[in-house]
């Protein structure tokens, strides 16, 4: 039975045309005649030789010496211009539907879910969109090249070999439909092999990305050797599948070769027998014969076809499944952009648990934030703080209750205009390998660079970034590598005051800092909250204490709501987060008082 994982050849065949090829079908029209071109001329040379045998060589007609040259000559050229012109179109078209290919994959990944990205190594969807879509790309040409050129090359020397002789054609053809089985069975033993290697290299490429991205902790930790050992297994464990391959698709030439050798011989002996007794001229033999091996080859690219059409319909099929993951969160067909005014936000009744998991991250959660106002949210690790973010920014669709702003339910509203009312900065930063100020524009593109420097003195980064020799335009690193923590956070908060959103998401955002730092930042911070609502997970209690409103809470529940003042009196799960820092800061103090005694 078929499945959407396991579909028919002839499935994947009508979906690659109508998604992609047939778009270029004049391309392959011309391709296609310069195919038919160079077939055409391929078997006028093995028709030529009966004349230039018989009527030059045997008969001593040199009249017809320098009309046979000059059609021997325009038959090169023909096959010489249609072999460029077939090369020109279908590599070009190859090339199309690559980029093609890999714009609609890339652009169907940042449509989707950011689950997908959760569920599904980022390194592995990196090996679909360039080692996947480079063996379609060489599957395409050489199926179309051997279909075209080749089918009709074989198409016309067997004319001609008819027109010779129709009972040596017979006898030299009659051993290759033996060929079909094998051909049909290695054909499918390479589709099962291509899918294994094709998953092999995913998950090398996955190794190499998380090996490069820790490149740090593993020098850290003196992993060099380790890392190394299992790179060379799994390099040699994809080595050993590629041998494979190499060896299934050789599999064929003994068994080409050896009927091939049985057309030839049959051949030679019956036509040679026919010659020696004079029933046939010499030159209709030879011509014969040099249709005969000039057919070959063509042939055996035709049995080969089935190993490397399989090949790419692998690969095409991993490309589809890819593109078939459609997303859950997306635009309502009544969705409306929002309209801010006072920026307040509220959560009914919220209860959400991701995907998988048995256990709610939110559990009935209701809260208020007026607009303008500083709140904090507090808890231990697992208790539902970055997950409410997650919500309110729609990486994620509730199971039950609503999030509204200013009264409109997120769900009701359009994505690219509910995500354009935050700016967020989160404890992992991460920047792209371009310059500084591209990084900090990221979001806003017009941006002037004015702007770009008022957002950077705002963030306390103006000063190391102009210290740099290219100030501005230094290239960071992949993620900011040539960047300290600090300096990678003051970047992600200067790109946040640039955006300059009406509601502000800060997790962590301090936490890379010194103590020096941290100050400039708050300060800075304080200024980007002004007006703004701003909602803030924090575990320092300098950032706490100076919330309007502190939700606290717990395995997905809020328990507790308050000012830091208020809370401590309760003595409950906030008071007892907040004492041991408490009681550090006291001894803190006391030291320093000890030492200025």
């Amino acid at each position: 039975m078929t499945s959407s994982t396991h579909p028919t050849t002839w499935a994947l065949l009508k979906r690659f045309w109508f998604s992609y090829l047939c778009r270029y079908w004049g391309g392959l029209l011309v391709s296609l005649l310069c195919m038919g071109g160079s077939a055409l001329a391929t078997a006028s040379l093995a028709h030529a030789l009966q004349p230039l045998f018989d009527d030059i060589f045997t008969n001593r007609q040199g009249a017809q010496l320098w009309p046979l040259a000059g059609m021997i000559l325009g038959i090169f050229l023909l096959k010489g211009f249609s072999g460029y012109g077939q090369i020109i179109f279908l590599t070009g078209i190859g090339q199309k539907v690559t980029a093609h290919i890999q714009k609609n994959v890339f652009n169907h990944l940042m449509d989707s879910d950011v689950s997908l990205f959760q569920n599904r190594a980022s390194g592995g969807l990196l090996s679909v969109l360039t080692y996947d879509t480079q063996i379609v790309r060489t599957g395409m040409t050489n199926t179309v090249l051997t279909l075209g050129r080749d089918v009709l090359t074989v198409v016309f020397l067997i004319g001609v070999m008819f027109y010779k002789d129709s009972f040596l054609a017979t006898l030299a053809f009659v051993a290759f439909p033996i060929a079909i089985w094998p051909m049909r069975t290695f054909g499918q033993r390479m589709r099962r092999f291509s899918s294994g290697a094709q998953g092999a290299m995913e998950h090398l490429s996955i190794f190499f990305q998380q090996a490069f991205q820790g490149v740090r902790l593993i020098k850290a930790y003196g992993m060099e050797a380790h890392e190394k050992q299992e790179a060379a297994s799994r390099i040699d464990g994809f080595l050993k599948l590629t041998l494979k391959g190499i060896r299934l698709k050789a599999g064929l030439h003994p068994l080409m070769e050896m009927l091939g050798g049985v057309a030839t011989v049959s051949v030679v002996l019956y036509g040679g027998y026919h010659v020696i007794e004079g029933s046939r001229t010499t030159g209709a033999f030879i011509s014969f014969i040099a249709a005969l091996l000039l057919a070959y080859e063509p042939m055996k690219k035709l049995v080969h076809l089935s190993t490397e059409l399989q090949e790419g319909l692998s690969a095409l099929n991993r490309l589809f499944q890819v593109l078939d993951i459609q997303p859950t969160v997306v635009n309502r067909k009544d969705a409306r952009p929002f309209h801010l005014t006072d920026g307040l936000v509220s959560a009914h009744h919220v209860t959400f648990s991701y995907p998988g998991s048995p256990v709610a991250a939110l559990d009935n959660v209701s809260l208020t934030i007026p607009g303008g106002a500083k709140v904090a949210f507090v808890g231990p690790s697992g208790a539902g703080k970055s997950t409410l973010f997650n919500l309110l920014l729609r990486f994620y669709d509730l199971q039950e209750g609503s999030l509204t702003i200013d009264g409109q339910d997120i769900a009701h509203g359009t994505l690219s205009s509910l995500r354009e009312q935050f700016a967020f900065v989160g404890q992992e930063i991460h920047l792209f390998n371009e310059t500084i100020a591209d990084n900090i524009r990221y979001g806003s593109p017009q941006a002037s660079f004015e702007k770009i420097q008022e957002a950077a003195r705002n963030a306390s980064a103006a000063d190391f970034i102009e210290a740099l020799p290219l100030g501005y335009e230094t290239l960071i690193g992949e993620n900011g590598l040539k960047l300290s923590g600090g300096q990678r956070q003051r970047l992600a908060i200067a790109r946040a005051m640039l955006k300059d959103a009406p509601i502000l998401l800060l997790d962590e955002a301090t936490a890379a800092l010194d103590t020096q730092s941290e100050w400039q930042v708050q300060k800075a911070l304080e200024r980007l909250m002004c007006g703004r609502t701003t909602l803030t997970i924090a575990h320092r209690l300098s950032t706490v204490e100076k919330a309007d409103i502190i939700f606290v809470l717990s395995h997905g529940r809020l328990v507790e709501q308050g000012d830091h003042a208020s809370l401590m009196a309760q003595a409950g799960l906030y008071a007892r987060l907040v004492f041991p820092q408490l009681k550090e800061e006291r001894s803190g103090v006391h030291r320093d008082e000890g030492r200025e005694n």
